[in-house]
């Protein structure tokens, strides 16, 4: 009977540790793929970036559908321990805004005709949806520099794939270092643009609904995270 006991208790024990050992490999491999679809983004965004900047629609809406199709792969590769708790709550509402906000390019009509008409659409997508988010330098106090939102998104996305802690990503990224930068909390408050943040279908495509923060819980999230930082 003993036997009986501690051979199922030992099939048990190997199916735990089996499981665990399979969800590891997933999670390692998930981080993997979402380096490189990361890198692919970041890409994308500053393409995107530049598409804006110099009035290119064509290549802005080319831009726009890789962006949208590169976030629904990174959606599609995160595994049940890829990330855990609020840090995934900050990962799928950093990574759900980029997508719901770009996706307003691909959804706007102005009435025009042909190169007319996405000449019109980008026109109007950079002054109403696409925006920038000061970087305050910490020794020159009236310099404050204006990063555009899609690549400050990649870039905290990235630490946070890459390190485990939340605070050190947010503190130290590609564009945002805590010993050359100060308010950055104020930085971090403002990549999110909850004006047009909307719990919808398109949410519930991508699995995110209540799987994202909201406007007052994300703020108070930064805040804590952020509360030792010399400001």
């Amino acid at each position: 009977m003993n036997e009986i006991i501690l051979g199922a208790v030992a099939s048990l024990v190997a199916s735990v540790i089996w499981f665990f050992g399979g969800q590891l490999i997933l999670t390692i491999k998930s981080r993997e793929k979402i380096s490189f679809l990361l890198e692919r983004l970041f890409d994308c965004a500053e393409q995107f970036e530049t598409a804006i900047v110099f009035s290119m629609a064509d290549v802005a809406e080319t831009q726009a559908d890789k962006i949208l199709e590169y976030t629904a792969r990174i959606r599609e590769e995160m595994k049940a321990l890829t990330f855990l708790g609020k840090k995934k709550k900050l990962f799928n509402t950093v990574l759900y805004n980029e997508y719901y906000t770009v996706s307003y390019y691909k959804r706007l009509s102005v009435g025009y005709d042909g190169e007319r008409e996405q000449q019109a659409i980008l026109n109007k997508f950079k002054r109403k949806y696409y925006y920038y988010v000061p970087i305050y330098d910490k020794k020159d106090k009236e310099h404050v520099r204006e990063q555009n939102f899609l690549s400050l998104s990649v870039a905290v996305m990235q630490a946070l794939n890459n390190k485990y802690s939340v605070k050190e990503a947010l503190k130290n990224n590609l564009f945002v270092h805590v010993e050359w930068h100060t308010n950055i909390g104020t930085t971090y408050l403002k990549m999110i643009s909850f004006l047009s943040f909307r719990l919808d279908h398109k949410t519930s495509k991508y699995d995110l609904r209540e799987k994202v923060f909201k406007q007052e819980e994300y703020r108070q999230y930064i805040s804590e995270k952020l509360k030792d930082t010399n400001e």
